[in-house]
């Protein structure tokens, strides 16, 4: 930290910085090693397979819901533990060095800047070192499992290359205006969207929402198979594979889809299904409405 305007900070402010990185590092050491696991494993729980042959050869993708219910969880799990030690750290040094302006957190004012989109970042200028921290956290790992967000990218540029302490010096508008003029990312493979969208739809811990969904296999295997692709979005079928390797159609369609900086993924039922999973469908009545009978989820930023 070199530069004229770090130099340029007081006493308390230089030390509230200090300790608020002390703090990000360690919860982020605590959550990283997890969090690529579970990166890794998405990739893995969907199995694509060829069908067919010549010009009927068809390419089905066939997801491990179990393989994803133990990484969804694992993966909350370890989100809490990260996000106890950074608050628990955060008040001591708060408390002990008299830092409470510059470490005290509004969780509120935190998930909003972790959610924020680009024009909104500018609103966040004067937060204090400890909400940065706690919005990094939870951007980081939401832009890890496939929520695009713009604090997302700030976060994951500045902790992967060992920056955190610029993350939290700069402003968020800063902070992202710099890792988009570094930013090259891999594009996701349609297994890996397809993985984080039954994450995202179902598998979330402590929702009860894919119950019926999984019941609803009786016990068989998931398939599913591409309807349409469009430029930027994929729609697919869904089926249940039933021995012998036949397939019956599910009446549920999934699309990802690419808007803005993240993806939005939505279901769409055909009349039987609605009222199996009307419960759910009653809780998003209005966008439902607003949707033509789809049913949109774009989860908000981690709780736990």
């Amino acid at each position: 930290m070199r530069s004229k305007t770090y130099r340029e900070l007081d006493e308390r402010k230089k030390k509230g910085l200090f300790y608020a990185f002390l703090v990000l590092e360690e919860a982020f050491g605590v959550y990283r090693p997890v969090l690529r696991d579970t990166a890794e494993g998405l990739r893995e729980a969907v199995e694509k397979r060829e069908v067919g042959e010549g010009p009927f050869k068809r390419v089905r993708y066939m997801p491990d819901l179990g393989r994803l219910i133990q990484l969804a969880e694992k993966e909350e799990a370890t989100c809490v533990k990260a996000l106890e030690v950074l608050r628990k750290r955060l008040n001591e040094y708060a408390v002990k060095y008299g830092l409470g302006d510059l470490l005290n957190v509004e969780e509120g004012v935190a998930r909003k800047l972790a959610e924020a989109k680009q024009p909104e970042l500018s609103e966040f200028g004067g937060v204090n070192f400890g909400v940065k921290a706690l919005a990094a956290l939870i951007a980081y790992r939401e832009h890890a499992l496939g929520r695009r967000g713009v604090f997302g990218v700030a976060a994951r540029h500045w902790l992967e290359v060992g920056g955190s302490a610029w993350l939290l010096y700069y402003t968020p508008k800063t902070a992202y205006n710099e890792a988009e003029k570094a930013k090259a990312e891999k594009p996701a493979t349609v297994e890996e969207m397809l993985a984080e969208a039954f994450r995202r739809l179902f598998l979330k811990p402590g929702a009860d929402h894919h119950r019926d969904f999984v019941e609803l296999l009786g016990g068989g295997k998931l398939a599913l198979m591409l309807e349409k692709k469009t430029v930027p979005s994929y729609v697919f079928k869904l089926y249940k594979l039933e021995e012998g390797g036949g397939l019956k159609e599910l009446g549920i369609k999934l699309r990802i889809e690419k808007e803005g900086a993240g993806i939005v993924y939505t279901l769409g039922f055909d009349a039987e299904r609605r009222e199996l999973f009307g419960r759910e469908l009653k809780a998003a009545e209005k966008a439902a409405e607003e949707l033509k009978e789809r049913w949109p989820i774009d989860e908000h930023p981690p709780t736990c």
